[in-house]
């Protein structure tokens, strides 16, 4: 699907953050996320705008609704119908997955919709991290649309997918994430040059426009990652695969506290893997039953 460089939202939009990089609202590198949801909804006047914008659609692709859009242009008058869907963040690129996921399959959902903009906040070293390893390649200037496959999206940035799944609850049986999503993803970033941060050395704010390209979808499973793609676990900042590691083997010793954190979430192959090692280590059943198999109840 190809979308025109440049519609009339679009530049709606472009000038509402370009309004809001220029404000004194994020002078002085204030990092509080909803004052640049407030300045780029000031920047939309006479527009109007609703906050943490829900969609029920959500609730049928998604283990249930996630949290509301950012902002959603209204227009004039009395239509309540979204012009456009915004999701915005300070520094948080790595949260940008999780984002156009959503906002992709609001696209799917509704072909006819209203586009759909990540509109990030960073520092232009961040922004510009040669790893890509916080999802800043999905930020970089290109002259057409770039379509993502999403199952290689959260292979690519698996640890901020750990994370990111571990953010939306402390409980592993109780974590929110989509059920299905497009199978491609397609960005453009409309924001050539980005938007320079008044006051704010080195910050910018950069503008990425998301949609679903076509009708296919990925399923995920109960632990919250696609079918076929290995989980990585994420504990204390840092992330690590849920199978054996490269020689074989799982941690050395077996502590009850990494059970009690990942068995819930192993894939099927990979639980069958740790009880095979375990026993392999001299495991009785009976400690199976009781340290291990109440986790899969």
């Amino acid at each position: 699907m190809t979308q025109p460089a440049r519609t009339p939202i679009d530049q709606l939009i472009l000038n509402a953050v370009e309004r809001a990089a220029a404000s004194d609202l994020l002078r002085g590198g204030v990092r509080l996320e909803r004052l640049l949801v407030y300045a780029v909804g000031a920047g939309v006047a006479p527009a109007r705008v609703y906050t943490e914008y829900s969609s029920s659609r959500l609730e049928a692709k998604w283990v249930r609704a996630p949290g509301g859009v950012d902002l959603a242009v209204i227009g004039r008058g009395f239509r309540v119908t979204p012009r456009a869907l915004c999701e915005m963040k300070i520094d948080k690129l790595d949260e940008s997955l999780w984002d156009a996921i959503k906002l992709a399959t609001l696209r799917e959902l509704e072909p006819d919709g209203p586009p759909a903009y990540l509109i990030y906040a960073a520092g232009k070293r961040k922004f510009e991290d040669a790893t890509g390893s916080n999802c800043s390649a999905l930020f970089q200037h290109t002259d057409d649309p770039v379509t993502w496959e999403t199952t290689h999206l959260i292979e690519r940035w698996s640890k901020a997918w750990a994370g990111l799944l571990k953010g939306s609850s402390k409980d592993p049986n109780n974590r929110n994430h989509p059920r299905l999503s497009p199978a491609r993803i397609c960005t453009h970033m409309i924001s050539d040059p980005p938007f320079a941060v008044a006051g704010a050395a080195d910050q910018e704010i950069r503008v990425l426009k998301v949609w679903a390209e076509g009708t296919d979808e990925i399923r995920f499973g109960p632990n919250g990652w696609p079918e076929g793609v290995v989980p990585v676990i994420s504990s204390g900042g840092k992330a690590r695969s849920a199978v054996p590691n490269s020689d074989g083997q799982f941690p050395k010793p077996m502590r009850q506290s990494w059970l009690d954190r990942n068995v819930p979430t192993l894939a099927d192959a990979d639980y069958r893997a740790l009880i095979a090692e375990l026993k392999r280590r001299g495991w009785r059943d009976y400690e199976l039953a009781a340290r291990v198999t109440p986790h899969r109840i």
